[in-house]
């Protein structure tokens, strides 16, 4: 989630008002205001000052590229699809039949499909790096059928964010 929701948000939940958020950090309650409405991006020294008044932490990741944002959203459409039927893994795995030997990739899906459902589900949402040339090679994108018009939306949308 964007900085400006969880600070807004973060601050909400404790029921302090910008004002009393204000006081506790030495923030401008006008800079606070800013920051929560994404006008401006607070520096990593204020996001830890705000942080440590709302009584959470800060973590810093790297920042994803467009391209894995839409793999992601693609992944997460598939994930809904073998939530909702989990015979979609059946098709998936017919889909790799005659693939054996011919890639990593393959052979690492197989193991998932064998896994289940929730296994699947498990790839496909995960947003550790070390999974993203996997989800990138899902069998399950032969399988849940997306609109030129709706990859088209989520490609704008991983641009966006």
């Amino acid at each position: 989630m964007a900085v400006q929701g969880q600070l807004r948000r973060l601050r909400e939940q404790l029921g302090l008002s910008l004002r009393e958020l204000s006081q506790r950090t030495g923030i401008d309650a006008s800079a606070l205001s800013r920051y929560e409405r994404g006008h401006k991006t607070p520096r990593a020294d204020t996001l830890a000052t705000i942080a440590a008044a709302l009584g959470v932490e800060v973590e810093l990741r790297p920042a994803r590229s467009a391209n894995a944002r839409f793999v992601d959203a693609l992944s997460q459409l598939q994930a809904d699809a073998v939530a909702a039927d989990p015979t979609l893994l059946d098709r998936a795995r017919e889909h790799l039949t005659g693939l054996e030997g011919t890639s990593a990739s393959a052979e690492q899906w197989r193991r998932v499909l064998d896994a289940g459902p929730s296994a699947v589900i498990a790839v496909l949402t995960s947003t550790s790096p070390d999974v993203a040339a996997l989800k990138s090679d899902s069998p399950l994108a032969f399988v849940v059928q997306v609109s030129a018009q709706r990859r088209r939306e989520l490609a704008e949308a991983a641009r966006a964010s």
